[in-house]
């Protein structure tokens, strides 16, 4: 930030829940919280499996705004899809990356993992 002075109005940290720790993202956010500066978090809330995927929800407690963004459900096609489930159905390992093809994008209702409990 301070190599690029007063030009720099946004940081944007994409695909967040795979590269750092909660404590760290909160941290290097907070450090880049200027009052001309825009930060702004992306990621996946949850795994495949339905666990919460730290540190999205540790970072939204302390956000000042919060926007949910939903796909359409890759099976009901109505619902608002906020879960991600494994194609293949095999969920041994919990993050596949550079698997683009091998997720779907679904509602809570029509997940498999859910449908089963």
């Amino acid at each position: 930030l301070q190599r690029f002075g007063a030009r720099v109005a946004l940081i944007v940290f994409d695909e967040a829940q795979l590269y750092m720790s909660g404590d760290s993202l909160i941290r290097v956010a907070n450090q880049l919280d200027k009052p001309d500066v825009d930060v702004v978090i992306a990621g996946l809330n949850y795994f495949a499996t339905l666990d919460a995927w730290e540190p999205i929800p540790s970072v939204a407690r302390i956000a000042d705004s919060v926007t949910l963004s939903y796909a359409i459900c890759d099976f009901c096609k109505q619902h608002r899809a906020d879960r991600t489930y494994k194609k293949s159905g095999n969920y041994e390992q919990k993050i596949e990356i550079a698997a683009s093809k091998a997720y779907g994008a679904c509602c809570l209702k029509c997940h498999p993992w859910y449908k089963e409990l």
